[in-house]
């Protein structure tokens, strides 16, 4: 409020006793123009009554945030276009976040901060990752290029993962540079067709490709000590790369027998799998399961193999059994067994082939 003085023909009244005060601002209407970006300087145009003259546009300013904290952005260089008192032209600020509460202050004056008007910057957006393909040991960064990201303060977070499970893996993210690049660590994990999804402030953009996906298994070399005769314990170790982790159990062998019989060691009956990241373990007793000791029988010599695996056409397997496979083009004996590291979605034992 203010103090009132009179003056008349060079004599001065008393101080008024009581204070002269302005109404409040009030807000009508909000409305944010240009394309909503994260970095600001987009043009803020808030309606309503008080907000003062020209000459007191200094004494103005337009907060706006999330409820709990309106306060938190403040827009700039706020002016009355055309000398309009109710009407107030600025430039937002740098921030995140949607459904932000609007309220103008008047010197010491302010209109209440109403879920009526508000204003929301644009959601994220990703146009790149890289790269592609990702080790499944979770060991690398991927590089995520967009817009409206915010910034390190607006702590963006990611997840991604295939079609069905888009969510399924996260990793912590760094603000390599405000608003438009993302530096984040990925987990131990499979599966292809991703989908990285960008969260801010409760908004999300997302992209998906077909050329998003884990590393498939490479394999090394595998160790047979056949052949074997009934009531042995056969043993067939294999190491390489990108076997997955031990925790998600999807990890399958499947031979390919010279024309059409594939053979899927999780599922015979008594047969155990176990895996690392990079070796492979399958044991079974050979008593009964024709499969397992004659799998283990067409790896070929006793010896260590080293293979090289190249990408076979996928009618090469039936494509009914969902495999997603890498085949070694080598003749491993001479039945012509081809050796296959395989992902399904299916746990090994719950599929009968």
């Amino acid at each position: 409020g203010y103090n009132v003085t009179i003056t008349n023909v060079g004599a001065v009244s008393a101080h008024f006793a009581g204070l002269l005060n302005f109404s409040e601002p009030t807000v009508s209407a909000v409305t944010m123009g240009g394309n909503r970006s994260t970095a600001g300087f987009q043009p803020l145009t808030v309606t309503g009554t008080n907000f003062g003259s020209d000459t007191s546009i200094g004494l103005i300013s337009v907060y706006y945030g999330p409820s709990g904290s309106t306060s938190k952005y403040r827009a700039t260089s706020c002016f009355h276009p055309g000398s309009v008192s109710t009407t107030l032209e600025c430039t937002t600020a740098e921030g995140a976040g949607a459904d932000l509460q609007v309220f103008v202050t008047a010197a010491d004056q302010s209109s209440v901060p109403s879920v009526s008007h508000t204003v929301s910057y644009a959601a994220p957006q990703v146009s790149s990752v890289s790269p592609s393909v990702i080790p499944t040991n979770g060991s690398t960064t991927v590089t995520l290029t967009g817009s409206n990201f915010g910034t390190a303060s607006e702590s963006p977070t990611y997840t991604y993962g295939p079609s069905a499970q888009t969510t399924k893996y996260s990793g912590s993210c760094t603000v390599a540079a405000n608003h438009t690049v993302l530096y984040c660590s990925t987990a131990s994990g499979f599966g292809t067709n991703f989908t990285y999804s960008v969260t801010v402030k409760g908004q999300s953009g997302s992209i998906s490709s077909t050329s998003y996906t884990y590393r498939r298994p490479s394999v090394a070399m595998f160790a047979s000590p056949g052949p074997f005769d009934s009531g042995d314990t056969p043993e067939l170790q294999i190491t390489g790369t990108d076997f997955g982790p031990t925790t998600d159990n999807t990890l399958s062998l499947t031979a390919y027998q010279m024309p059409c019989s594939v053979y899927n060691i999780g599922s015979a009956t008594g047969a155990t799998v176990q895996h690392t990241p990079s070796t492979l373990l399958i044991s079974a007793s050979a008593t009964g399961l024709d499969n397992v000791g004659y799998f283990a029988r067409t790896l070929g010599p006793s010896d260590p193999v080293v293979i090289a695996l190249a990408l076979n056409s996928m009618d090469t397997v039936p494509s009914d059994y969902g495999y997603v496979c890498l085949m070694s083009r080598e003749t491993l004996d001479t039945n012509g067994a081809y050796l296959a590291i395989c992902y399904t979605d299916t746990p090994p034992g719950s599929v009968v082939v």
